[in-house]
C-alpha cells in the first residue's frame, strides 16, 4: 500500500481529521492533504512522528515504498551536506565578526579627550588638580601628561581615556602640581592635539 493511502487509512482508523494529525505533528491541513494524494512525501523526521502518532511501524509505513526511501535518503544527504556548509559559514561569520570585534578594541583603545562637554570640573586643592569627566559608559579616565606654556601663566593637560568593558567607568583623575610647575598658574587648559578645548581660570 502506497505511503499516502496508510497515512490515510491509519488516520481515519484512529478517527483524526486532516486538521488534528496536522496540528500533532506541527504541520498545515494542506501538507496531510498532500501526502495523502501522494503530491509529495514527509521527510524523514516527519515520517518518524507519523509513525508515533498514528502507532504504525516504520517498516509497515514505508513497505513497497521503494522510491520514497531512495528519496528520503538523497533529502538526507543534501540536508547533511547543507548543515554542514551552513555550519562552515557560520564558523566564518563568527571569527570574522570576532576580528573586527578585535580591530575596533585595538584601535579605539585608547584616546585623548577631545569633547569640551566630556570635562566637567577641575579644581586645585592642597598641590593637587582634581579633575571630574563625563564620559561614555565604555570608558574610563586613566592617564594625563602636562606642559608648561611658553609664557608660564597658564598649564596644559592632556586626559587620556582606555576602553572600559566593566560598566564600572572611572570619570575623576588627581593630578599633582609638582615643584616644575609654575606657582602663579592663571589658567589651566584642556588639550588634544595641541589644541585647547576647555580652559579653567584660576584668578
Amino acid at each position: 500500500m502506497k505511503l499516502g493511502m496508510q497515512i490515510k487509512q491509519r488516520r481515519k482508523e484512529l478517527n483524526l481529521t486532516q486538521e488534528e494529525l496536522a496540528k500533532r505533528i506541527n504541520v498545515s491541513r494542506s501538507a496531510v492533504s498532500n501526502w495523502e494524494i501522494g503530491r509529495n512525501y514527509p521527510d524523514i523526521q516527519l515520517i518518524i512522528q507519523l509513525s508515533d502518532e498514528l502507532d504504525i511501524s516504520l517498516d509497515k509505513l514505508l513497505k513497497g515504498e521503494s522510491l520514497v526511501v531512495k528519496q528520503i535518503s538523497n533529502d538526507t544527504i543534501v540536508r547533511k551536506s547543507l548543515s554542514r556548509k551552513v555550519k562552515i559559514l557560520y564558523g566564518i561569520i563568527l571569527f570574522l565578526l570576532m576580528l573586527g570585534i578585535l580591530f575596533f578594541y585595538k584601535t579605539n583603545e585608547y584616546s585623548d579627550i577631545s569633547n569640551s562637554t566630556q570635562v566637567k570640573t577641575l579644581t586645585v586643592e592642597d598641590q593637587t588638580i582634581h579633575v571630574t569627566t563625563d564620559l561614555p559608559f565604555y570608558r574610563s579616565l586613566i592617564a594625563y601628561t602636562t606642559n608648561n606654556s611658553p609664557d608660564g601663566k597658564s598649564l596644559e593637560i592632556a586626559l587620556s581615556t582606555k576602553l572600559d568593558l566593566s560598566m564600572k567607568n572611572n570619570n575623576e583623575l588627581d593630578i599633582p602640581l609638582n615643584i616644575s610647575m609654575p606657582s602663579d598658574l592663571d589658567q589651566i587648559n584642556i588639550i588634544h592635539n595641541g589644541n585647547i578645548i576647555k580652559s579653567f581660570p584660576l584668578k
